[in-house]
């Protein structure tokens, strides 16, 4: 550096000598040898401008002394640490705008990648619903080929079902008719399928109960004959000796079925099975096993009760031909007489004994006249 710079650069004042030369220099300020500035300058501390100064050659690279400093006043800057300042801020601002343009690109880098994978999986569930949509508009036809196998199936059933009936109706009305003859009914109770037919019978009649749900069906209907036939059948066989003593033994199954039925079926409805059913129960009691076996069923005797209380005049006859088979035969009304006596509907049975039907007067009146010479007895 300049040491005549510094020297103004510090407002010192220094007398310049010949040059290149050290020795005796006469003039304002030196005594002698001794070097003496005249008049002293007076040491002070620097302007806080002064402090700040940039090193050499930071503006424009020319070194400028203070005189040259201050000039810079008249370009509309009186401070250089002002100046210096700004300068600064500057940079620190140019610094924040280049961190968030890099962090706008790096930021938009990133969405580009997102797009993108977002287009691939876009594709990957594009190509997805295409094979699944596929798979629906095949899956559909396969169901409206089986929709339509199914309706020609239900129809084939039908019909089948339809011709079944139909069949069934005619073969065992003429069954019926002639079961009425003992050599037929022993015919049938010696063939190999007799205890299947039986069996048959039973599970028919009741699926036959269980339809009807309060449904009315007509009395001439193909169902109706079939399962009235089937009945007519039993009741045929159990007015024979041979039958009787089948049913008791073989197929008492068919009994407990008949029974339950009986008890299924509401005051009213379909009164003719009903009497087919009472009439059959009525041929096997003739058997004393068979009494024996029906006596001791639970509920039998409510069941009496309940179906004397039917509007129907056939249906209360046979019930009361029941009953009488089961006070009639001592062994029997000797284990059920308590449960007869407290449960016996003795108003109804007096009524009966009034009706104009004859058939129901007559038995009525027996019965009244058999119960009132049991308590005369005892």
């Amino acid at each position: 550096m300049n040491p005549e710079n510094v020297c103004l650069a510090r407002g010192l004042f220094r007398a310049a000598g010949p040059a290149g030369g050290h020795g005796k220099k006469r003039g304002v300020g030196f005594v002698g040898r001794r070097r003496q500035c005249s008049p002293p300058a007076t040491r002070r501390r620097p302007r806080t401008a002064e402090r700040h100064l940039p090193p050499p050659g930071a503006w424009g690279g020319r070194v400028r002394t203070w005189n040259s400093v201050r000039h810079l006043g008249g370009s509309g800057m009186s401070d250089p640490a002002r100046h210096y300042g700004s300068l600064w801020q500057g940079q620190v601002q140019l610094h924040r705008a280049t961190c968030y343009c890099v962090s706008l690109f790096l930021g938009l880098e990133r969405k580009e990648q997102e797009v993108e994978h977002l287009r691939t999986d876009c594709a990957h569930f594009r190509a997805r619903l295409e094979a699944v949509q596929a798979d629906s508009l095949r899956e559909k036809k396969e169901k409206l080929a089986l929709r339509q196998q199914l309706n020609e199936a239900r129809q084939q059933l039908l019909q089948q079902a339809e011709y079944c009936t139909e069949m069934g109706a005619a073969a065992c009305t003429l069954l019926w008719g002639v079961s009425s003859s003992e050599d037929v009914v022993k015919a049938i109770l010696g063939g190999e399928k007799a205890l299947k037919f039986f069996s048959i019978t039973g599970q028919t009649m009741e699926s036959f109960v269980k339809s009807l749900d309060g449904d009315v069906k007509e009395p001439d209907s193909d169902e109706n004959q079939f399962v009235f036939a089937l009945a007519g059948i039993v009741t045929n066989v159990a007015a024979i000796a041979c039958g009787r003593e089948f049913l008791v033994n073989s197929s008492r199954t068919l009994l407990d079925t008949v029974l339950q039925l009986l008890g299924d079926l509401r005051p009213g409805q379909c009164t003719k099975l009903k009497v087919l059913l009472l009439m059959s129960l009525y041929n096997v009691s003739i058997n004393l096993k068979g009494l024996k076996y029906i006596s001791e069923s639970p509920g039998f005797i409510p069941l009496l009760w309940w179906l004397l209380s039917d509007p129907d005049t056939e249906v209360c006859l046979h019930a009361l031909r029941l009953v009488q088979s089961v006070v009639l035969e001592p062994e029997v009304f000797a284990k059920s007489a308590s449960e007869l006596r407290s449960s016996l509907p003795l108003q109804r049975i007096v009524a009966m004994a009034k009706s104009r039907n004859p058939h129901l007067q007559t038995v009525a009146q027996e019965l009244l006249e058999d119960l009132r010479a049991l308590e005369r007895d005892a």
